[in-house]
């Protein structure tokens, strides 16, 4: 039996690396892009099947290789909305007519249409597109907990800080999904090839505080949560920045992400499809 190739563009990034690690242990055939091939030797203990794509420049051929049963979908360039749009689409009709069988998009929560950043409209963009290509996978997973990524960020954050500013005090509720989660619930989805969309984080949501919380406490550290009023941080966005400098509190915040998290607000969320696709131990 054939042995199934996956490709996941921006290899390098945390969900990206982590996603082809794990697959590969499973005993697929994992290949990827980045878009520096100078950092290659952050994933060379996963594949030494990678090429450079770079959102926004021109894709090649060569740019995906041939035989590839399974695209995912993991870059995302932070600094240009357009070339994450017609990009992703032509890695699309490349794939497809190289005869890619299968196409799995990460997609993010922020695409609610009431996300009005230009990371939601993004996400939402590529949603529409994909939705209408018979072969493929919309995932749209909470925030992802592991070694890596907006959830590290938090934790370096907290071990360096003893004033946390949280958006209205961190109180709104989020959904969450484990690194491990995620990728298993991939995998179950190359093994069906299944088409559709899928939302993906575990059922019982947690709120921000909590998670900041739960940090501090894993590394004994002591804090004090600063309450920002979300409304008023992006109104006054930059004498916001300028408050925390004087008050030396180190500022992590864009107003893309204060919005994202203002999101959760309101935000009613569908019921998640992890359950179906794996058994997990929910806590």
């Amino acid at each position: 039996m054939k042995t199934t190739t996956i490709f996941i563009t921006g290899i390098n990034s945390f969900v990206g690396s982590n996603l082809a690690l794990y697959l590969k242990k499973k005993g697929y055939i994992v290949k990827g892009s980045l878009s520096d091939l100078s950092k290659a030797h952050s994933v060379k203990n996963i594949t030494n099947v990678l090429t450079e794509i770079k959102l926004g420049s021109d894709i090649s051929t060569q740019s995906i290789p041939d035989g590839i049963d399974v695209l995912i979908y993991a870059a995302h360039d932070k600094n240009e909305a357009k070339n994450n749009i017609e990009s992703n689409k032509m890695l699309y009709e490349l794939a497809d007519k190289k005869g890619c069988r299968y196409h799995i998009f990460i997609s993010s929560i922020s695409a609610d249409p009431s996300n009005t950043t230009d990371y939601g409209r993004v996400k939402r963009n590529l949603e529409n597109f994909f939705r209408k290509k018979k072969n493929t996978a919309i995932i749209r997973p909470g925030l992802v907990i592991g070694a890596g990524g907006l959830y590290s960020s938090m934790e370096s954050y907290i071990k360096k800080n003893h004033f946390i500013p949280l958006p209205d005090g961190g109180r709104y509720k989020m959904a969450i999904i484990e690194m491990t989660e995620l990728s298993k619930a991939i995998e179950m989805l190359i093994e069906k090839l299944e088409p559709g969309f899928f939302n993906l984080y575990q059922t019982q949501l947690v709120s921000l505080k909590d998670i900041v919380r739960k940090i501090a406490l894993l590394h004994e550290k002591k804090i004090l949560i600063v309450n920002i009023p979300v409304n008023l941080a992006m109104v006054f966005f930059g004498l916001f920045k300028k408050i925390l400098n004087l008050l030396r509190i180190e500022n992590k915040f864009s107003i893309d992400s204060i919005a994202g998290y203002k999101l959760y607000q309101d935000l009613q969320l569908p019921p998640s499809d992890l359950k179906k696709l794996i058994e997990v131990k929910i806590q």
